[in-house]
């Protein structure tokens, strides 16, 4: 099995505004989107519901599973896929997650949840980039520390187009 990078535009900001929110409209767009993944993963039969876990989540802005962290995350992915736009992954899929553990640019599992969400013990891992964080520093540091030319050249267009859009970057490595 091949792991790589599957990356999103998003404004960070905005996905936090969908945990707690009264509109309905929003809720159920949002809890729509979170249970894209979770019905791939084919464990339903897992107590809490998919459904359960979402609207906790969503509705009542809490993660209570401690064990459950994977599932979040995915249900987070379908979320950040609905509100984002997802980039060109060619270079980086599959690939390895090297680059990004211990970047001090990147952040993991950091969206601004009005909770705390547990981290899974294995995948998705996440990595953040704030749009703030996309400095002439850190290119400068992709330039020096990423050997590919692809997979440099790649991430230098994701951060033309999150800085573009004002938007922050969220990679789920899976």
């Amino acid at each position: 099995m091949s792991y790589g990078i599957m990356p999103y535009r998003v404004n960070l900001a905005r996905v936090g505004t969908r945990f707690g929110n009264e509109k309905t409209n929003k809720r159920t767009k949002a809890k729509t989107a979170c249970l894209r993944y979770l019905y791939e993963l084919g464990d339903e039969l897992v107590p809490p519901s998919n459904k359960e876990l979402v609207s906790e989540m969503i509705d009542d802005s809490k993660a209570l599973h401690k064990n459950l962290g994977y599932k979040y995350w995915y249900a987070i992915k379908g979320l950040v896929e609905h509100l984002g736009s997802p980039l060109s992954n060619r270079a980086w899929y599959p690939a390895s997650a090297d680059f990004f553990w211990d970047n001090p640019f990147f952040k993991l599992y950091d969206i601004d949840s009005p909770m705390k969400i547990p981290e899974p013990d294995d995948f998705p891992i996440v990595f953040v980039l704030r749009y703030a964080a996309m400095s002439d520093d850190f290119l400068a540091m992709c330039e020096e520390k990423l050997e590919d030319e692809e997979q440099l050249n790649e991430m230098k267009s994701w951060i033309k187009q999150a800085k573009r859009y004002r938007q922050d970057l969220v990679l789920f490595y899976h």
